[in-house]
């Protein structure tokens, strides 16, 4: 005897339409074609929205009683005539496509909305029209991110791990090893899983081909680390160990990425005046520049124009000069630099922030939000420490020590960031970065963003840390990934290294910086027009044309390093 049943609920929704939600007994197989099969229903004319979707679950239950499963609601939301559509109705319909993965679907329903303004003028503004093309570009994104199908991610693990199986594979996609999400009814996985995987299972780094050495490289940062600090002491000052570089940057946008004739704008980042870095000095920009912001530009950059010529890419570059230094401040050793003099421009303490100039860095903002999960995580992390550099360095050391490092998908398809990096334990530094932000600031200590290029001989890579303001030295770097790295993948450094490599980026930083921005979701100046590719950070630059963004896929950005000076290497 086989039972099974069907439960039709129906809901109104805003603005007097009706939701009917159909939930029966079937099998996984079905519920896929279910939920792949609904998206087109919107479509639907009036008839069938009264009566076709009652209809339909009879007829899905007739076809299922033989069968046994889970019992899982299915949604199916009516739709209004055409040039009826209210801005409530179409914001429900693409939230519940786009939480179900069925992206070409809603792709496609917006497009018909834009593209069909005959039949929807009345109905959209400029600025809804706006959000729904974001909204699509969104999706595409996320799509990227998810590149890989099981069979793709199979191919990849055999490839970089020795022994690997499609049962192992499987057994670490049911534990929820890999980042993933459904797609158009397809499980994807994010593009990184397996270096991800290496990252959050420490474990499976004996199996890994190839297999890197990091020992010259982990014995370098100790290295430096301990002499900065020795520099710092001996010279009583908190910028020591100059280096002096000249770079060049490039950014190629493909051939045919907008119409010849079109002129595409660019903005790359480059160095901002800061303690540990001036003497920015530009050689020569290709094509000549449009502007440059001032150093003291938030999020500081070059900008230029040129007009596409087919089948040819574009390309922009700029060759300049600066100096980074060390930074070294005593946060935990306040007996170092009890007698110290404070240098005029070389360090920010003569420059005192008043109340008021602080009140930015301690509110919530753009993906530092505060909530009461948080709240009690930061309690319990800080205890009882009283003063402003303990709770600080508690933080750190929380982060450093729970907090995983992973590549991360686009900051800009990311709702809340410091909230996805508590939620998930693992992060990429700017993830990592904005986390700590949040807590610190919800003790009520300034923090903000710092960001740019990480510029260590042969580790080359864009990077992300932050800064605190302590008194009494202002604001002092704090590299939260620097501190990860040491104290959990440091596997060539003792226990004792590894605190002391760790313990040195909680108010020191390296000589290998180029930093561009000090805050996050600044905006460039010229203002872009369009939704940038990262409208988080600032490290690859952007692009535009003709009141459209061009995303990174249609553009490559790299830099060659020269070192004229290194203080570091005796």
């Amino acid at each position: 005897m086989v039972v099974g049943w069907v439960f039709i609920r129906f809901q109104t929704i805003p603005h007097g339409k009706i939701s009917v939600s159909v939930d029966f007994r079937c099998p996984e197989w079905m519920l896929g074609v279910m939920n792949r099969a609904q998206c087109f229903l919107p479509f639907a004319p009036d008839w069938f929205s009264r009566t076709g979707i009652s209809i339909a679950g009879l007829f899905i239950f007739l076809l299922t009683l033989p069968m046994t499963s889970t019992s899982q609601p299915i949604q199916f939301v009516t739709s209004p005539k055409k040039g009826t559509y209210t801005w409530n109705h179409i914001e429900w319909t693409l939230d519940e496509l786009t939480r179900q993965g069925e992206f070409s679907a809603a792709r496609r329903m917006i497009n018909n909305w834009l593209n069909e303004p005959a039949e929807f003028e009345n109905t959209l503004t400029a600025d809804q029209a706006q959000s729904l093309r974001m909204q699509s570009e969104w999706m595409r994104r996320v799509a990227k991110d998810y590149g890989l199908n099981r069979r793709e991610l199979m191919s990849q693990l055999q490839r970089r791990m020795e022994g690997a199986s499609d049962r192992e594979l499987d057994g670490w996609i049911q534990e929820g090893r890999f980042d993933q999400r459904v797609i158009d009814g397809e499980v994807k996985f994010i593009r990184p899983s397996i270096s991800n995987l290496y990252f959050r299972y420490p474990e499976l780094n004996a199996r890994r081909v190839p297999r890197p050495n990091a020992k010259n490289y982990q014995q370098r940062l100790l290295k430096d680390a301990r002499a900065i600090r020795e520099l710092a002491i001996k010279e009583k000052s908190f910028q020591v160990a100059p280096v002096d570089y000249e770079i060049l940057m490039q950014l190629t946008v493909q051939a045919n990425a907008t119409k010849p004739g079109e002129i595409i704008r660019a903005w790359a980042p480059i160095p901002r005046g800061l303690p540990f870095q001036s003497g920015f000095e530009w050689i020569e920009t290709t094509p000549p520049f449009q502007s440059f912001e001032a150093s003291d530009s938030l999020i500081r950059s070059v900008y230029f124009e040129r007009p596409a010529i087919q089948n040819h890419p574009a390309i922009f570059e700029i060759q300049y000069r600066y100096t980074a230094r060390a930074s070294w401040f005593p946060i935990m050793e306040p007996e170092q630099s009890s007698s110290w003099e404070w240098k005029s421009g070389m360090c920010l303490a003569p420059q005192k922030w008043t109340v008021d100039d602080l009140e930015p860095y301690l509110e919530e903002a753009r993906h530092v939000e505060f909530s009461e999960e948080l709240k009690r995580k930061v309690d319990d992390i800080v205890g009882n420490a009283e003063s402003a550099s303990m709770k600080a360095k508690a933080i750190y050391d929380w982060i450093r020590k729970n907090i995983q490092y992973s590549y991360a998908r686009e900051y800009s398809t990311i709702e809340n960031i410091s909230g996805y990096c508590l939620e998930k334990g693992y992060g990429d530094c700017g993830q990592e970065a904005l986390l700590m932000i949040t807590m610190l600031r919800m003790e009520g200590i300034p923090a903000r963003w710092q960001s740019g290029w990480y510029i260590f001989p042969g580790y080359e890579t864009i990077h992300d840390w932050i800064e605190i303001y302590l008194e009494p030295f202002g604001w002092i770097p704090c590299d939260p990934y620097m501190g990860i790295y040491a104290t959990q993948y440091g596997t060539h450094l003792t226990e004792p290294e590894q605190e002391e490599l760790a313990e040195f980026y909680f108010g020191g930083l390296d000589p290998y910086r180029m930093a561009a921005n000090s805050d996050h979701c600044q905006k460039l100046a010229p203002e872009k027009l369009d939704w940038r590719s990262d409208d988080v950070d600032f490290q690859r630059g952007e692009i535009e044309s003709n009141g459209s963004n061009i995303y990174f896929d249609q553009y490559d950005y790299g830099y060659s390093i020269r070192i004229l000076n290194n203080a570091l290497i005796r």
